[in-house]
């Protein structure tokens, strides 16, 4: 769902073939996820989808901290803006078509907080804002690994050990130490990078998407994975590697625009589903009882809608480029 990179291509006469498929694969992927975990009441689907936002901040974080990817002040300024400016034009339409209560305060309120799901934008523009660092920090190697390591430790594996009663003091290692830059969604950002930038071998990416299926078992089985982190980062690590890999597989270009089309989509489709969920919804249950089948027409309704949104905006933007040239 990165609102930034859309477009991340180098070369405007051949944009989807320099794009980078196995990030618009995981970035689908990621979306479709979050469409399922929205519409379902399933325990067993959302378990399976509990990874799509850490896989977002994944492909965030390999876009903004490559190397080939120079991030200037004004470039992220655009960026931050852009999504404001989404979240605060499709929130004033959830807040009229819903509203809380009454009078222009809790109007305004519940504009600035936005509906449920768009606490993402607050999160990902909180990333942004430190990225200047992340991108120091990621042109010195020895510096980068030594972040990743710390960051590893505070974010996931000391977590995931206070989770178990006899270690739960661990915890107050985090606490005591002040370490706080490398907690939250840093470690997925910076682990996006890492596994997309560094060529793993080939056994360390088997290895890893075993972990991921073992982890979702062991998660499925025990429900662990709100305690144990590092679960959910097996995970969600071997999501990521099978896409990147996957993507490495297609060489057709016509397959490579298709891909890229629908990434396309995906922060549009972030915005609008949870509107088509409501206004569809209903629609779509009086003819179906099967959830995968109702939660699969959501996804396919939103990105419809999303696509048919973004041409509009697109001619939109075209015109009043030519009615501003004309004057």
């Amino acid at each position: 769902m990165n609102s930034t990179a859309n477009n991340y291509s180098t070369n405007n006469s051949t944009p989807n073939l320099n794009r980078n498929t196995g990030l618009d694969i995981a970035r689908i992927i990621a979306m479709i996820a979050v469409v399922f975990l929205h519409s379902s009441q399933t325990s067993i689907i959302k378990m399976f989808t509990s990874f799509c936002v850490l896989l977002f901040v994944m492909v965030s974080g390999a876009l903004w901290l490559d190397e080939n990817n120079s991030v200037s002040s004004s470039k992220l300024i655009k960026s931050i803006i852009r999504i404001v400016v989404a979240f605060i034009f499709w929130s004033t339409i959830y807040t009229i078509l819903a509203p809380e209560s009454k009078g222009v305060y809790s109007f305004i309120r519940q504009i600035i907080i936005g509906p449920f799901h768009f606490w993402y934008c607050y999160m990902i523009i909180g990333l942004y804002a430190i990225l200047p660092i992340l991108k120091q920090i990621q042109k010195n190697k020895k510096i980068f690994i030594y972040f990743f390591i710390i960051s590893f430790l505070t974010a996931i594996l000391l977590p995931t050990l206070s989770a178990i009663a006899p270690l739960s003091g661990f915890i107050e290692i985090i606490d005591r130490s002040q370490i706080c830059i490398g907690l939250g969604y840093v470690f997925y950002f910076i682990l996006g990078y890492f596994l997309n930038q560094y060529k793993l071998p080939t056994i360390i990416k088997i290895i890893s998407c075993l972990l991921g299926i073992i982890s979702f078992i062991a998660m499925f089985f025990t429900n662990l994975g709100a305690d144990f982190n590092i679960l959910r980062t097996f995970y969600v690590s071997a999501i990521f590697i099978f896409s990147i890999e996957l993507g490495k597989l297609i060489k057709s270009p016509k397959m490579k625009s298709v891909i890229a089309f629908f990434s396309k989509q995906c922060f549009t489709v972030y915005l609008i589903h949870i509107l088509i969920l409501y206004l569809l919804g209903p629609f779509i249950a009086n003819y179906t009882d099967n959830e995968f089948l109702f939660c699969s027409l959501i996804v396919l309704f939103s990105f419809a809608c999303a696509a048919m949104l973004n041409i509009i905006w697109k001619y939109i933007v075209k015109a009043s480029n030519i009615c501003i040239t004309k004057q």
